[in-house]
């Protein structure tokens, strides 16, 4: 009673004025505003983004606690690299405070020196993921010294952070997978290496062993002893010469020498006095005649 009833089928006109997005549809807008603006600034450059180590040790999750996403993370790790050390940085991932909170945490692990970092949340609508679509949350990424990966939402959901960071997977389980390697893989691997290095190793002695049997066959291995016994003599002889140099012994020569010159000088004088007195003496012998 009271109520206006309407016939089937009829119809009606709205006259409209003015028309402005809401919810969802003004997120998206501003998303891919800051998504062009960021993009001409460079932040998503390949250039400056860094590579993923192929065997991290040391990684950082930043999540929630209670996320399932932190389980799916951990969960393949476990399997496929089960040597990795994992730290959680718990932060919100959801509602008007998570960026900051993600912030926070990121700025965090950044000084622990991980080899790589994980950022991570499962899925849900774009509204949900919208605080992964801060700028100042971009700018902090870009700035980070430790690579990172992102694995938010599903395959098909893409976030300003996606973009930013070093790598992209589209799950967290992928993130977990990319900074992984498989088992056995990385056995297979150093198999390959270790066949490799035993190759090399025995090519190695073999060249070795070659050189060194062609240097005992020269000529120098071959007449050793006469060789060494050629540089004894040599040897002997240059030093016979300096100590004959020496000045010492020149000395004794000069000595020498001048002892001879000395018993010369005197002989002669002998002989001069002799020769002297023999002519005085002549001439007071007396003369006779036969």
């Amino acid at each position: 009673k009271g109520k206006k009833r309407y016939a089937k089928k009829g119809t009606y006109n709205l006259i409209i004025d003015q028309i402005e997005e809401c919810g969802e549809g003004l997120i998206y807008q501003e998303f891919l505003k800051l998504k062009d603006k960021l993009s001409k600034e460079g932040l998503f450059d390949e250039s400056h983004k860094k590579k993923i180590p192929d065997f991290c040790f040391d990684i950082g999750v930043i999540t929630s606690k209670t996320a399932d996403a932190l389980f799916d993370i951990v969960s393949t790790i476990s399997k496929r690299f089960p040597l990795i050390n994992i730290k959680v940085y718990h932060s919100l991932v959801q509602g008007p405070d998570a960026s900051k909170s993600l912030i926070k945490s990121l700025k965090e692990a950044d000084e622990f020196n991980h080899d790589c970092l994980i950022m991570a949340r499962g899925g849900g609508s774009f509204e949900d993921l919208n605080c992964f679509n801060d700028e100042k949350l971009a700018r902090v990424i870009y700035n980070l010294n430790t690579p990172i990966v992102s694995g938010v939402g599903h395959e098909q959901d893409y976030t300003i952070v996606d973009f930013v960071c070093d790598k992209r997977a589209p799950t967290p389980t992928g993130a977990a997978t990319i900074i992984t390697q498989e088992k056995e893989v990385l056995f297979k691997t150093i198999e390959l290496y270790q066949n490799k290095l035993s190759i090399n190793y025995q090519a190695n002695i073999s060249l070795f062993e070659k050189k060194f049997s062609d240097e005992l066959n020269r000529y120098g291995f071959r007449n050793f002893d006469n060789l060494i016994d050629k540089k004894i003599n040599d040897l002997t002889l240059l030093y016979n010469k300096l100590i004959s140099l020496s000045p010492i012994n020149v000395l004794d020569i000069k000595i020498k020498d001048v002892t001879a010159l000395e018993k010369r000088l005197e002989l002669f004088n002998f002989n001069k006095l002799m020769f002297c007195f023999y002519s005085d003496a002549k001439a007071y012998m007396p003369t006779t005649s036969l």
